[in-house]
């Protein structure tokens, strides 16, 4: 099924705004997903060096905001499998250096499969970063955890993660190979898009690209309820992956002929006619997908009984405490009224958490921006990363067509 943006006559694009029909569009068409289970020879080539790049994360070191004389470190990925002649391509487009912040509780890692195919597919020099509480970074420090309602801010969040990547940039420039760029596509998910938000609130000339997918902090609301909408949209989601199994021979071969009668060609040819490379096996494409299903999974729940053994201490509930009345006070529409950069916003139809009727307050606070997307996706709120295809060609899409559209204009 083909998702089309909703309600896009009511923003305020520019004329010079590329036309829905545009090619680019045409060639980043939704794939099956067979094709995320199938990998030519050279994308299986590609995908073993992320899987390496990926397995080796890093620590830089950084001024901690908002206390003086403090350091702390920032964990992070970074992904980069371009040949030299892209490269140079995305260097005479402007492309941006793709910094990714996961939401709630994750560290990098549960982004991986989302953060990989984004890299492969669309062929994106991306960062991921753990931030501050999570994976191996260094704990938010006491003073950033103000309870009074004015003063509650995920903005110190914000600002440890733009130092990391100017920090990154740094150390890059020193060793000669320096890559990230000053400017940067910002994408995100969850509670760590408000983190984004904040980061391109305060760094307008840094931050060119936000995306925002299924953003929580819209809605002003009682942290109960959301703690109650939290449990099954999150847990339940989790608890059917970790049931979900591969599907019998009898029935792929009868999901086989199905395919053939209503397409009339075999998988082979639909497989081939989608990029597909070799022989195709449902089965395999159907295991594989399972497996990356499961892994992502059982990441995030790596993640979460990680955050959960941390709250068995005083400071770490203080921190989950904290963090729940920061979403839960919302505050985000008052943050979107102040971003430049290009913004791409996506909720989930099925999503429990942050449900998709806050799209409307998304888009009024955006209506003064020149240039905005926003998208409804029939999907809830873990999708993000346990299906990434449903994400990552559109994100490209956007992102391509932000550096068409400055090129068209002139600003580039």
């Amino acid at each position: 099924m083909e998702h089309q943006p909703i309600d896009s006559a009511e923003f305020k694009f520019p004329d010079t705004a590329l036309p829905e029909d545009d090619a680019s569009r045409e060639t980043r068409r939704d794939r099956p997903a067979m094709e995320y289970g199938e990998l030519s020879a050279e994308e299986k080539e590609k995908m073993a060096e992320l899987e390496r790049q990926f397995a080796n994360p890093q620590l830089v070191e950084i001024n901690t905001p908002e206390v003086e004389g403090e350091r702390m470190n920032i964990e992070y990925v970074v992904l980069d499998v371009r040949t030299d002649e892209e490269k140079d391509q995305a260097a005479k487009n402007n492309e941006h250096t793709v910094v990714h912040i996961p939401g709630y509780g994750s560290s990098l890692r549960s982004p991986d499969a989302f953060a990989k195919l984004l890299a492969l597919r669309e062929k994106k020099r991306v960062i991921v970063m753990s931030q501050p509480s999570t994976g191996k970074s260094d704990p938010a420090p006491k003073e950033w955890l103000k309870f009074s309602r004015d003063e509650r801010s995920f903005a110190p969040f914000a600002e440890s993660l733009s130092r990391a990547v100017d920090a990154i940039r740094t150390n890059e420039a020193q060793s000669g190979s320096s890559l990230t760029t000053e400017e940067l596509s910002v994408v995100s998910s969850s509670m760590g898009s408000i983190i984004a938000a904040e980061m391109a609130k305060a760094h307008p000339k840094k931050v060119k690209d936000l995306v925002l997918l299924h953003p929580g902090g819209i809605n002003e609301e009682n942290v109960l309820q959301l703690a109650v909408r939290y449990l099954p949209e999150t847990f339940g989601s989790k608890i059917a992956t970790k049931l979900r199994k591969p599907l019998t021979d009898q029935q792929m071969d009868e999901m086989g002929k199905a395919f053939q009668e209503t397409f009339g060609k075999s998988l082979q040819q639909t497989f081939e006619e989608a990029g597909g490379q070799g022989e195709f096996s449902l089965q395999d494409a159907t295991q594989q997908e399972t497996d990356m299903y499961r892994a992502v999974t059982q990441d995030i729940m790596k993640d979460s009984a990680a955050n959960t053994a941390r709250g068995k201490y005083r400071e770490g509930l203080r921190l989950l405490l904290w963090e729940a009345l920061t979403i839960a006070k919302g505050g985000m529409q008052r943050t979107l009224k102040d971003i430049k950069a290009n913004t791409y916003v996506v909720f989930g139809g099925e999503d429990g958490l942050f449900p998709a009727d806050q799209m409307s307050k998304a888009k009024e606070a955006l209506q003064d921006n020149p240039n905005v997307r926003a998208e409804i996706l029939p999907t809830v709120h873990d999708e993000i990363y346990q299906r990434p295809r449903d994400y990552t060609g559109r994100v490209g899409t956007f992102l391509d067509d932000m550096r068409k559209l400055e090129a068209s204009s002139g600003r580039a």
